[in-house]
């Protein structure tokens, strides 16, 4: 495996990347959380209710990860990873526009 220096292009990039990624899965575990409350009153659904529905997703999500690091390995690091770069970008920009709108008051 290749080392990248962090003082170079490639090495700031990954850094942002890691750095983006991460914050990513704790807004998805913050979110998640924060709208458990929400989903239990509107479904009117109970504790273990709210539990299957916690881990059904969590079983989406570890599911999409094996089937991408499948992809990766079969098709290739340089398309995929260009795939999920454009949709990493598309769903950042989509959660900084929400947050904005929520926090002015445009989404009420």
């Amino acid at each position: 495996m290749a080392t990248v220096a962090l003082k170079s292009s490639a090495g700031k990039w990954i850094m942002v990347s890691t750095l983006l990624a991460s914050t990513m899965a704790f807004i998805d575990g913050t979110a998640l959380n924060v709208v458990l409350p929400a989903l239990q009153k509107s479904l009117n659904a109970t504790s273990a209710e709210l539990f299957w529905l916690l881990n059904a997703y969590l079983l989406m999500l570890a599911s999409l990860i094996l089937i991408g690091g499948s992809a990766i390995a079969g098709v290739g690091l340089l398309i995929i990873g260009q795939l999920f770069f454009r949709c990493f970008w598309f769903r950042y920009v989509f959660y900084c526009c929400a947050a904005y709108c929520s926090g002015n008051g445009f989404c009420r």
